[in-house]
């Protein structure tokens, strides 16, 4: 009994220092004679049992603390990433509040240039429509003659026009057909033509009017050009775009390139190209062109029918006074009749 109690003390005295190391508890046994029986030995087995307990209780402290500090930093992030996001709430916030500001100055900014815009093109039409108005009437009290450097005192004539003008000898000798076009006489644009086409041997003659077509047609859109728009003419230019229209004439697909001028000292008739035309327009057998100038009350007037049956064509072209080219264009009407009847 007195041994039990002994032990039982020491078991007591053993939980309380669970931190005392067996060979403490061992040597404090040898010092006061106690020595091992059964039940001190049940009593170290209990106290291994015990001290492994307790290490395990520390260790789960130890990773109960270590949960702990990741719980608590798991929320530190979640936190945070809420702080971030309600960040990235206000930043989308204020950069649509800016898209939307930016957006609405945008659309202003172009009505308000379209607004201008608009003004602008007003303005320059009707500062064009002045400025063509006024060169049309200096002009026309000018009356100038077509020249390649400057414009020349007197009246303007169609054989100045397209015979005796530098401009227009120029676009002459550099052409398909090179000649210094001021040796063919001719006091009017018939005896010119007739002395041109008689006088051009070896040539063939469709070639040469089709040529001669293209080249008085780009002398006169060079000279209202120059005339009207101040624009500098250019006789490069000029033989290069007859150049390209004559080219184009002789791709038209024709059947028939035959034909021949009668000796009529008016050209009042002419034999031209047969063009093959569509299954409606083979329904027309005459076809007219009209054409009209006009400067100061003077006004030259022509009209051409076409028989599109046998290919023969007919010219009539009047001089007339006119006060108007309104009245000009409308004389035009009495060439038509004739033309019918001839």
């Amino acid at each position: 009994m007195v041994e039990r109690s002994r032990a039982q003390a020491i078991l007591q005295l053993l939980e309380l220092a669970q931190n005392i190391s067996l060979l403490e508890i061992m040597g404090n046994f040898l010092k006061y004679g106690l020595y091992p029986s059964k039940e001190i030995q049940e009593s170290e087995k209990q106290i291994e049992d015990m001290s492994s307990t307790t290490k395990l209780i520390v260790d789960l402290e130890h990773e109960s603390k270590r949960v702990q500090d990741l719980t608590d930093e798991r929320e530190g992030l979640r936190t945070l990433l809420q702080n971030q996001k309600s960040k990235v709430k206000e930043l989308t916030e204020v950069i649509q509040q800016k898209e939307e500001a930016s957006l609405k100055e945008k659309t202003a900014l172009e009505e308000t240039l379209d607004t201008e815009r608009e003004e602008h093109q007003k303005e320059g039409y009707r500062r064009f429509c002045n400025t063509q108005r006024l060169s049309l009437r200096a002009n026309a009290k000018k009356t100038p003659r077509f020249s390649s450097n400057a414009l020349a005192i007197g009246k303007e004539s169609a054989i100045h026009l397209f015979r005796n003008c530098s401009f227009s000898k120029a676009l002459w000798f550099g052409g398909r057909f090179p000649m210094r076009i001021e040796d063919i006489p001719g006091d009017n644009m018939i005896l010119f033509m007739e002395n041109l086409i008689s006088n051009s041997l070896g040539v063939n003659k469709n070639e040469l009017l089709a040529f001669i077509g293209c080249l008085f047609s780009e002398i006169w859109q060079q000279r209202n050009a120059h005339c009207i728009d101040n624009v500098p003419v250019n006789p490069s230019f000029a033989m290069a775009r007859v150049e390209k229209a004559n080219l184009e004439l002789q791709n038209l697909p024709i059947r028939n390139r035959g034909g021949a001028i009668e000796n009529d000292p008016v050209i009042d008739c002419l034999e031209a190209p047969v063009i093959p035309l569509r299954p409606r327009e083979e329904k027309v057998r005459h076809v007219f062109f009209t054409d009209a100038s006009w400067v100061l009350g003077e006004a030259g007037i022509a009209t051409i029918r076409v028989d599109t049956s046998t290919g023969r064509w007919f010219v009539k072209s009047q001089k007339i006074r006119s006060q108007f080219a309104l009245e000009a264009e409308f004389r035009l009407f009495s060439l038509l009749c004739p033309g019918l009847s001839s």
